[in-house]
C-alpha cells in the first residue's frame, strides 16, 4: 500500500500527476486548496493487490471493531470532528497498511494537514497574534516574550489592543518583568511606525497583541485585516480548543482572509474535545504551529507535530479503552 500526497497548481495537473506516479488504480482520498493557489491531493494504491487496487476499502466484519480505521473513527466521533474531514482521515487511515492506530493516524494527519513551528520572531518579522476575544493572545505574547528574553533576544512589544478594558496594564506588567519596552497603538498605521521604531532600537523580537475580534463582525474583522497587513509579519490565530468544531472551522475561515496563516491551540487545559481545532486548521488552510496547555507563562509554546496530535485525539478516548462493541454506539451519541 502506498499513500502519497501530491501538489500542482491545478486539479486537472494533480490528478495527471497521480496517475504518472501511481497509475490508474490510484485513489483519490482527499483535495485541499493551498494558501497560496494550487491543490494537494492524497491518493492511495494497493501495490499488491490483483483487484483494481481497492482490496483495503472492503469491509472485514470480523476485524473491523479492532482495526486502525474503527478505533480511528470513534476518536473522530467522540472530539466531534465534521464529518467532511474524519471521512477524508478514515479513508487515510484504511489506506496506511498500519495495524496499529496510532501510526496510521499520524501519517494520515501528516498528509491531510500542514505541521510547521511557531513564528518566534528571529527571523526579523514580528508576530501578530490574532484571534476571538478570549482565546489566550495576551498570554501568547508572553510567553513568546519570556522564550526569546531567556535566549537574550531584545524583546518589543506592541499592544493594539485598546478596546478592552485592562488590556494594557496586563501586556505592561509583563513588559515591565521583562524589560521590554511596550508600544500601545491606537491603530494600524501607529502599529506599523512602531515597529520601524523597535527595529531602529534594535529589537530582535517583535510581538504584537491584537485586539480579540468577533469573526461574525465585519467591522473588527476589517481592524484585525488592517493590522494584519500593516504589520507586514507573520500573523498567528490563537484558537480555543474547546469551541464548536463547525464555528471554528468558520472563524478560522473569517481569519484566514484577514492574514492569519498559522494556528495556536490555546486553552487545551480547558478541553477534552479537540476537534475545534482539525477544523479550524483545515478550513482555514492553517499549518499548526503549536498548542498552550497551561496558564503559565513561563512554559512557552509547545511544536504540534502529526504524532503529537494523533496521541491527543487517541488519547481523549482512554476511559473508554476496552469498551465492547456494544457500548460503542454509546460513545458515538455521547459525541455526537
Amino acid at each position: 500500500m502506498r499513500l502519497k500526497s501530491f501538489s500542482a497548481p491545478t486539479l486537472k495537473e494533480a490528478m495527471q500527476i497521480v496517475r504518472d506516479e501511481l497509475g490508474p488504480e490510484a485513489v483519490i482520498l482527499s483535495t485541499r486548496g493551498h494558501r497560496g493557489g494550487g491543490v494537494c491531493l492524497t491518493a492511495a494504491v494497493d501495490e499488491m493487490a490483483d483487484d483494481g487496487g481497492a482490496s483495503w476499502l472492503q469491509y472485514d466484519e470480523e476485524s473491523a471493531e479492532s482495526s486502525p480505521a474503527e478505533v480511528v473513527t470513534d476518536a473522530l466521533l467522540f472530539h466531534a470532528v465534521p464529518e467532511d474531514i474524519a471521512d477524508e482521515v478514515i479513508a487515510c487511515v484504511a489506506a496506511s497498511g498500519h495495524v496499529e492506530p496510532a501510526p496510521a493516524l499520524a501519517e494520515a494527519l501528516a498528509h491531510l494537514f500542514t505541521f510547521g513551528r511557531m513564528p518566534s520572531g528571529a527571523s526579523g518579522r514580528p508576530v501578530v497574534l490574532v484571534g476571538p476575544p478570549g482565546a489566550g493572545k495576551t498570554a501568547a505574547v508572553a510567553r513568546l516574550a519570556t522564550e526569546a528574553a531567556m535566549v537574550g533576544a531584545k524583546v518589543a512589544l506592541i499592544c493594539a489592543d485598546a478596546e478592552r478594558a485592562g488590556a494594557a496594564a496586563q501586556i505592561q506588567a509583563f513588559a515591565k518583568i521583562l524589560g521590554a519596552p511596550l508600544f500601545l497603538a491606537k491603530g494600524p498605521p501607529q502599529a506599523a511606525a512602531f515597529i520601524a521604531q523597535a527595529r531602529s532600537e534594535g529589537a530582535q523580537r517583535i510581538l504584537v497583541d491584537s485586539a480579540g475580534a468577533n469573526p461574525l463582525d465585519a467591522r473588527a474583522m476589517r481592524a484585525t485585516a488592517a493590522l494584519a497587513k500593516a504589520a507586514q509579519g507573520d500573523v498567528v490565530l490563537a484558537l480555543p480548543a474547546g469551541l464548536n468544531a463547525e464555528e471554528a472551522g468558520e472563524a478560522s475561515r473569517i481569519f484566514a482572509a484577514a492574514g492569519a496563516r498559522f494556528l495556536l491551540a490555546t486553552r487545551l487545559d480547558a478541553a477534552r474535545r479537540f476537534g475545534a481545532l482539525l477544523a479550524g486548521a483545515r478550513k482555514g488552510c492553517m499549518a499548526f504551529a503549536a498548542t498552550s496547555a497551561t496558564p503559565s507563562v513561563a512554559q512557552g509554546p509547545v511544536p504540534v507535530t502529526a504524532r503529537s496530535l494523533a496521541h491527543a485525539l487517541l488519547h481523549g478516548l482512554e476511559p473508554q479503552q476496552g469498551a465492547q462493541p456494544q457500548q460503542r454506539d454509546a460513545i458515538r451519541e455521547g459525541a455526537a
